[in-house]
């Protein structure tokens, strides 16, 4: 559990020491990836982040997104409550699994899309990007700094950073 302590800090820290992209609600960015593909993820960590999430915005990149992270695993409900794009998104364990992928509807204030276990991260991107990309229930995500060789596995305490600045 302390890891757990680490990697939220890690978050924070990262997210306050950097300045904003043009592009950015939030300032801070990781890159996500995947065996088949990987895009850039804006960061989604505090309360009130998680709420507003992509909604109230107009288009999303292809290849962009955003990743909630919360500091703990439970079951997790999205909804499109004021999102006019439509949205796939993939419900994450604390170490990075897909537990399901759901597509979402814009402008749902009825309908939820509900995590099938306990998840400590979610990743939303524009509706069919997982499918394109043959990305599947039980892929792994790792996530690593703009500019690095290496993703570090969403276990790693040090693995979020501010991005996109080189891809």
């Amino acid at each position: 559990m302390k890891w757990r302590g680490l990697v939220l800090a890690s978050v924070l820290l990262c997210g306050m020491a950097v300045g904003l992209e043009p592009e950015s609600e939030t300032g801070r960015w990781v890159r996500v990836e995947f065996d088949q593909a990987g895009l850039w993820a804006e960061l989604a960590t505090t309360p009130e982040e998680r709420r507003k999430g992509l909604s109230g915005r107009k288009e999303l990149d292809r290849d962009r997104g955003m990743l909630f992270v919360w500091p703990d695993s439970a079951h997790r409900r999205f909804w499109m409550k004021d999102t006019s794009i439509p949205l796939s998104v993939a419900f994450l364990t604390g170490r990075g699994r897909i537990l399901n992928i759901e597509g979402m509807e814009p402008a749902q204030t009825e309908r939820t899309y509900p995590s099938q276990g306990p998840a400590q991260y979610a990743l939303e991107v524009k509706r069919g990007w997982f499918a394109r990309h043959g990305i599947r229930p039980g892929d792994q995500a790792r996530l690593r700094p703009p500019r690095s060789e290496e993703a570090a596995p969403l276990s790693s305490p040090n693995r979020l950073h501010q991005g996109p600045t080189g891809d």
